[in-house]
C-alpha cells in the first residue's frame, strides 16, 4: 500500500516537473487546472487518474487522436476560450467516464460526424460561440444520457432532421442566437422529454410552418423572440421581423415571447427596437388561450398605440399567475383590462425609452383579487393618491413597487391605509421633500419600507410610529443630516420596536442605540458620522 501511495505522488511530481515552463496546479490529487498556461498544443503526460481538467484560456488550436488518450477516468474537460478550429474524430475515443465537455468560444466550424460517439456517460455538451454553421446528422451520435445541449450564438442555418434522434434523455437545448431560418420542428420532434427551449433571437421567415409544440408534454419554459438584425455596427440601428405563429399545448409553466432586446451600447443614436403589431399580438394570445402556461412575458409592444380593455380577453380561462409586460408607446391602460386573468398573482408594468406609463385609472387593475405583487417601477407615474386608489380593492397585495418615477412634494397623509395587507413598499428614486405625521396610518404589516433616493429634508416625530412591524427602513440619499436636528423632544424613530435594519445618511449613535434597542444592523453614507 505504501509503495502504491509513494507511485501516485511521484505520477503527480512528475507531471508537475514536466511541465515547470508553464505549471499547472494540482487539486484533490485528481483535479488539474491549467487555466491560462499559455499552451498551444494540449500537453501529453497527464496522470492516468486525473478527473477533472481546466485548459481553458489557452492558445490550443487543435486535438488529435493522442489528445486524451490516457484518460479514462475523466469526468469533466473543459477546453473552452481557446482557438480551436480542428478536432480530430477520435480525439475523444478513450474518454469512458467523460460527463461535461466544455468546447465554447473557440473556432469551430464543423462537426464531425460521430464525433462525440464514444463519450457514452456524456451528460452535458457545451459548444456556445464558435462559427458552426452546419451539422451533420450525425454529429450527436449515440450521446444517449444527454441532458444538456449548447449551441446557442453559432451561425447555424438549417438543422438536419435526424440531427438529435439519439438524445433520447435531452431536457436542455439553447439554440439562441444562430441565423436558423425557421422554426426546426423536425429535429426537435424525437426530444420528447424536453423542458427548457431557448430559441429567442433567430430569424424565422414569414412562410415557415406552423409552430406545434402540443407534443412537448413536460416543457417548463420556451424561450422565443422576434428576429432582430443589425444592419449598421457604427448606428446600431436595428431591423426587425415579425414572430412566427405557433400553437401551444402541453404542461408548459413559463413563457417568454419578444424578449427585450439586448443593447451592448449606450449613446444609440437610431433604433427600431423589436416590435410586435396588434395582429401579431392577438394571434399570440389566441394560440396561448388553450395552454396550461403560469408565467406569460411580453416585450416591447410598442405598436400598440392604445391598449383596448378586451386586449387580454383570449386568455380568459387559462391559469396565468405571472404576466410581465414592457409597453412603449402607451401612457395609460383602461378599467378593467386585466380582469380576464383572474389568477394573477404577480404584475409588471415597465416602459422604457420615451413613452411611459403617466397615470392609472381607478379600476384598471379590477378583478385581480389574488394579485400579490406589483410592480410599476420606472414609468412616469406623478399622482400617488391615483395609485392609492387603483390599489384600494387589491386586498392580496403585499408587495407595491413604485421606484423610479416622478412622485414629488410631501406624501400625503393615510397613503395605501386602503391596503393593510401591504407587506414592502418600494417609493425610491422619487422627489419627495417631506413626510406627513400620519402618511403611514393603518399599515400594520409592513415589513420593509424604501424611501431612499428622494430629497427628505425633515422627519417629523414618531412618524414611523404606526408601522409596528417594521423590520427595515432606507433613508439613504436623501438630504437629511442627522435625526438629531429635529426640534427638541422630537424623534422620527419612536415606535419602532421590531427595526433590525436601517440606513440613512447621518446619525447621532446615541439617538440611535436609546430609541431603537432591537437594531442589528446599520448603514449610514456620508463624508463622516458626526458623534
Amino acid at each position: 500500500m505504501a509503495s502504491l501511495c509513494l507511485t501516485f505522488v511521484l505520477l503527480v511530481q512528475s507531471f508537475q516537473m514536466a511541465t515547470q515552463q508553464s505549471i499547472c496546479k494540482v487539486y484533490e490529487q485528481t483535479r488539474i487546472n491549467c487555466f491560462n498556461r499559455g499552451f498551444e498544443d494540449v500537453p501529453d503526460n497527464f496522470p492516468g487518474f486525473s478527473t477533472h481538467l481546466d485548459l481553458s484560456r489557452n492558445q490550443i488550436t487543435e486535438t488529435d487522436s493522442a489528445s486524451f488518450i490516457a484518460l479514462n477516468q475523466l469526468r469533466q474537460l473543459n477546453l473552452s476560450h481557446n482557438k480551436i478550429n480542428l478536432i480530430h474524430g477520435k480525439s475523444f475515443r478513450r474518454l469512458p467516464s467523460l460527463e461535461i465537455l466544455d468546447l465554447r468560444s473557440n473556432l469551430l466550424k464543423d462537426i464531425p460526424g460521430k464525433l462525440f460517439s464514444d463519450l457514452k456517460n456524456l451528460t452535458t455538451l457545451i459548444l456556445s460561440k464558435n462559427q458552426l454553421t452546419e451539422l451533420s446528422p450525425t454529429s450527436f451520435y449515440g450521446l444517449a444520457l444527454l441532458n444538456e445541449l449548447h449551441l446557442d450564438e453559432n451561425l447555424i442555418t438549417t438543422l438536419p432532421n435526424a440531427i438529435f434522434q439519439d438524445l433520447i434523455r435531452l431536457i436542455v437545448i439553447n439554440l439562441a442566437r444562430n441565423s436558423l431560418r425557421c422554426f426546426p420542428q423536425k429535429a426537435l420532434q424525437p426530444l420528447v422529454k424536453m423542458k427548457n427551449i431557448s430559441i429567442e433571437f433567430n430569424c424565422f421567415r414569414k412562410h415557415c410552418n406552423r409552430m406545434d409544440l402540443r407534443h412537448f408534454t413536460e416543457l417548463v419554459e420556451l424561450k422565443l423572440s422576434e428576429c432582430s438584425i443589425l444592419i449598421s455596427i457604427q448606428d446600431l440601428m436595428v431591423k426587425s421581423f415579425p414572430t412566427t405563429d405557433f400553437s401551444f399545448g402541453g404542461s408548459a409553466t413559463s413563457l417568454s415571447v419578444n424578449k427585450l432586446l439586448e443593447m451592448y451600447r449606450q449613446g444609440i443614436p437610431n433604433y427600431d427596437a423589436i416590435k410586435t403589431s396588434p395582429q401579431a399580438l392577438a394571434q399570440i394570445l389566441e394560440d396561448l388561450k388553450h395552454s396550461k402556461i403560469k408565467s406569460l412575458h411580453l416585450g416591447y409592444l410598442n405598436e400598440q398605440k392604445k391598449i383596448r380593455n378586451d386586449t387580454f380577453k383570449q386568455l380568459q380561462g387559462t391559469s396565468i399567475e405571472k404576466l410581465t409586460i414592457y409597453l412603449d408607446g402607451v401612457r395609460e391602460l383602461p378599467t378593467g383590462v386585466f380582469r380576464w386573468l383572474p389568477h394573477l398573482t404577480s404584475l409588471t408594468i415597465q416602459y422604457f425609452y420615451f413613452s411611459k406609463l403617466y397615470s392609472l385609472h381607478e379600476g384598471v387593475f379590477q378583478g385581480l383579487d389574488r394579485l400579490v405583487i406589483l410592480n410599476l417601477r420606472v414609468n412616469s407615474l406623478s399622482n400617488i393618491t391615483e395609485v392609492s386608489q387603483s390599489v384600494a380593492n387589491l386586498h392580496q397585495l403585499k408587495y407595491l413597487d413604485l421606484a423610479l418615477n416622478f412622485f414629488d412634494g410631501e406624501i400625503p397623509p393615510n397613503i395605501f391605509a386602503a391596503v393593510p395587507s401591504l407587506v414592502e413598499i418600494n417609493l425610491s428614486g422619487n422627489s419627495y421633500v417631506g413626510i406627513h405625521r400620519n402618511s403611514f396610518t393603518s399599515l400594520p404589516n409592513l415589513i420593509t419600507l424604501d424611501l431612499s433616493n428622494n430629497g427628505i429634508q425633515y422627519l417629523p416625530d414618531a412618524v414611523f410610529s404606526f408601522l409596528t412591524s417594521l423590520k427595515s427602513l432606507y433613508l439613504k440619499g436623501n438630504d437629511i443630516l442627522t435625526l438629531n436636528q429635529n426640534p427638541v423632544g422630537d424623534d422620527p424613530l419612536k415606535g419602532l420596536t421590531n427595526l433590525r435594519q436601517l440606513s440613512v445618511n447621518f446619525l447621532h449613535p446615541a439617538v440611535l442605540y436609546q430609541h431603537v434597542p432591537s437594531l442589528r444592523y446599520l448603514h449610514i453614507s456620508g463624508p463622516q458620522l458626526k458623534a
